[in-house]
């Protein structure tokens, strides 16, 4: 708490003049910031190596230490900031592979993406084709699989095959640990300017989820005027680092000392799936949310709703939206359908497209008529 200056802080003619110019005092504390930035990451690598020294295995593997439960940096370093969603797809990557771990299992695969970051090829002309934007979490981006092979991509080949020609083009707009806070935003500020005919959102996996002392809602008016200034003002990649390092800071500190709280509060989820739901209709467009269950549901044939499937399911009765739950496609299947315990592996994708190319078919009939 600021309480105000004494004494010694009263500018006198002698100490007014001997004072460094603003800028200084600012650059000073942006170094010092970074400093203590650097101190921090280089403290948490040396607890984190003494803890992995610590976890080794007995045995003939004595020498090895255990797997992290999650390991997806090859993913983290194509992650770019973004002002309204903050953070989203590099674009052009040609083939960028990612090795890694995802709830204890190995992935391995590779992803490529067009100017906008979204994971496709370059895209048709804009007209040329029926256009459905797909926007979600990383079930909808295909974490663990090809580009060929997410849901997304084979949505668009089962469409084109039913209608015997390159008509429609669906646009993976998924985001590795996207909550719906961030799809709405990313929806509003670039998913319209592409003009879909049909928009398929999938989340709840990472709204209910534990992120700091604040939720997404909170952060995103918190930061919308520092953000605003820094994307209109700023070309400085020197501020960018200078952010970032302040981010890091406060991150470090609430994982210590602050209160955890999901990232949507489950009234939060609810008025964000409303409002994903309003923007299409502002624009006449319609929509198709997507529940994705978890593999633990599928091999228990246990269909009730967890943690925020309920909310999902509820609020699209509440708002009349339309919901494939995939629970009923997956549960028919005979072949194994999950990487891990969240993701789909192609064949699951392959199930999930085809279920949702059933609902996008009656949707845009629907349309037609």
């Amino acid at each position: 708490m600021h309480e105000g200056p004494n004494k010694g802080d009263v500018d006198s003619p002698d100490t007014r003049g001997r004072r460094p110019a603003r800028w200084k005092t600012a650059v000073l504390a942006v170094l010092v910031v970074l400093a203590v930035a650097a101190i921090l990451e280089g403290g948490a690598r040396v607890v984190v190596r003494r803890q992995a020294s610590r976890q080794r295995l007995s045995g003939d593997d004595a020498k090895a230490p255990i797997k992290a439960q999650h390991d997806l940096s090859d993913l983290d370093k194509v992650h770019v900031p973004d002002p309204y969603a903050w953070g989203k797809m590099a674009p052009n990557l040609v083939g960028y592979r990612v090795v890694g771990r995802c709830w204890n299992r190995d992935v391995d695969f590779t992803i490529s993406t067009e100017e906008h970051g979204l994971r496709n090829p370059p895209l048709a002309a804009d007209g040329a084709r029926t256009r459905i934007l797909a926007i979600g979490d990383s079930t909808t981006f295909g974490l663990g699989v090809n580009d060929e092979d997410t849901w997304p991509a084979q949505l668009e080949e089962i469409l084109n095959e039913r209608a015997g020609g390159e008509r429609f083009e669906v646009l993976n707009a998924g985001m590795s640990g996207y909550s719906a806070f961030q799809g709405l935003r990313y929806l509003d500020k670039h998913g319209l300017q592409f003009r879909p005919a049909l928009v398929a959102a999938c989340f709840g996996h990472n709204d209910f989820a534990t992120w700091n002392s604040k939720t997404d809602v909170e952060r995103a008016i918190e930061q919308a005027d520092i953000i605003e200034e820094a994307t209109e003002k700023s070309v400085s990649d020197f501020f960018v680092l200078a952010r970032r390092a302040l981010e890091q800071a406060e991150h470090a500190v609430e994982g210590l000392t602050g209160e955890k709280r999901p990232r949507l509060t489950p009234e939060e989820f609810h008025d964000t799936l409303m409002e994903i739901k309003k923007v299409c209709d502002a624009q006449g467009i319609p929509l198709i949310f997507v529940l994705w269950p978890y593999e633990w549901q599928v091999q228990q044939r246990k269909p009730d709703p967890v943690q925020y499937q309920p909310i999902l399911i509820e609020t699209c009765k509440e708002m009349g939206a339309a919901l494939v739950n995939l629970y009923d496609a997956f549960v028919e299947a005979t072949e194994p359908l999950y990487l891990d315990p969240v993701h789909g592996n192609p064949a699951g994708c392959r199930v999930a497209a085809e279920a949702i190319a059933a609902a996008v078919g009656r949707t845009l009939d629907k349309e037609g008529e």
